[in-house]
């Protein structure tokens, strides 16, 4: 260890590694040979499963942070090549997706009948329901989009000790709608008279098909039938799906409430206001971040989070505590940085310290594996951030994505 760092008689220094034609050796080891070739072929290939032309744009400010990133063009076996099929040819208008305010997460995507992968799809349901005939979505016009409306639903599951029991039993009241835009009202018509049939026809008496109205706007309610409710456990007799077919849009939803609400804003005078603009013309996701009732959703992922960032936190913790055994009156920090060049950051958002009753470096933010600690909200991902706004358009055989944060 010298004054520039760490140095090597055989490797040198992470400056100037010694050349591989430099070194002496004769043989490899199995796992270095599959891994060379590995390399090779991908070099070969110009690493066209991993690099595309990009260019990105970031843009940080008091108030908003934002991503702009061009991929032109993605390679010929990409992971979008799927997205790019269904929704080439098919635009998301600012209409698409009835955002309004209220909603904690809207997801829009545009969608293209005349795709291969659209026609594969409704083939294979017009063969399960011939009832539905060859082309069951022929109705369907641009767009399809799915969100999850503020609801005290989400507080309670938040709060309950079981979320997974209490989804369960309060499945009848989640406060998600789906939508699809409606490009011909008489076929759409046909559409869910025909999901009638095939229903009735495959489980007969079992259902009951209600229509109610709200604001003389009439909307339909599927349950489960006296005859059924025998037969159906306990938090299954609530369960009811309602759907509103309007003109323009298909809606359903398990919450009545949400489609009372979606006919309330076809009213007359009802005020629409235009909310954030959509960022991408293909996909779109709108997200309101302010919401800590939803965790309960992620409280999984959020756990997984946390020991993932434990994990590589207190990995950093072993050769700083080294640090600290040779050069006891030094900044293992310091040495780190001196030696590789590289300052170790922990990724709770805290700092390293010494903490000297346990005799051990630790993160001010996740502790060390004696004495663990939670990340505080300060340090989790966006906190204090109200509204996320991402955004896909697939261009000139290559995508360009959008993203925005703002306070």
């Amino acid at each position: 260890i010298g004054p520039g760092g760490a140095h090597s008689a055989i490797y040198n220094t992470l400056d100037f590694l010694t050349p591989i034609s430099e070194l002496e050796f004769r043989t490899v080891t199995v796992e270095e040979k599959n891994l060379y070739e590995r390399w090779r072929d991908g070099y070969q290939r110009n690493w066209s499963n991993f690099f595309d032309p990009i260019a990105a744009r970031f843009l940080v400010s008091d108030n908003k942070m934002a991503l702009d990133v061009t991929i032109m063009p993605l390679i010929g076996d990409t992971d979008y090549k799927q997205f790019v099929s269904l929704t080439r040819g098919a635009r998301i208008t600012a209409d698409s997706g009835d955002r309004h305010p209220g909603q904690l997460l809207n997801f829009t995507m545009a969608i293209n009948r005349e795709s291969e992968v659209f026609r594969q799809g409704a083939s294979y349901v017009s063969a399960m329901a011939r009832q539905l005939g060859a082309q069951p979505f022929d109705w369907l016009g641009g767009s399809f989009s799915l969100w999850a409306e503020d609801d005290p639903y989400w507080t309670e599951l938040a709060q309950a000790e079981d979320a997974e029991q209490f989804m369960k039993t309060n499945l009848w009241r989640m406060p998600v709608a789906i939508r699809a835009e409606v490009g011909n009202p008489m076929k759409a018509t046909l559409f869910v008279t025909a999901i009638r049939a095939f229903i009735e026809a495959a489980a007969p008496g079992m259902t009951l098909w209600e229509t109610k109205q709200h604001k003389d706007q009439p909307y339909v309610r599927i349950g489960p039938s006296e005859a059924s409710k025998q037969f159906e456990p306990e938090m299954l007799q609530k369960f009811a799906i309602y759907y509103l077919l309007a003109p323009d849009s298909l809606t359903f939803s398990l919450s009545e409430d949400l489609i009372r609400r979606a006919i309330d804003r076809r009213q007359p005078g009802a005020e629409q206001p235009a909310g954030d603009p959509l960022l991408g013309e293909h996909i779109c996701v709108q997200v309101d971040m302010k919401v800590p009732e939803m965790i309960a959703f992620f409280r999984g992922g959020e756990a997984d989070m946390m020991a993932e960032l434990q994990r590589i936190s207190w990995g950093n913790l072993h050769i700083l505590n080294e640090y600290k055994r040779l050069w006891p009156e030094r900044d293992p920090l310091q040495v780190h940085e001196q030696l590789w060049g590289i300052r170790l950051i922990c990724p709770g958002g805290g700092r390293y310290a010494w903490n000297d009753e346990w005799q051990t470096m630790e993160s001010t933010a996740l502790g060390h594996p004696g004495q663990p600690l939670r990340a505080a909200d300060r340090f989790l991902p966006l906190q204090g951030w109200k509204r996320g706004n991402f955004g896909l358009t697939f261009e000139n055989e290559g995508l360009r994505a959008v993203a925005q944060v703002t306070k």
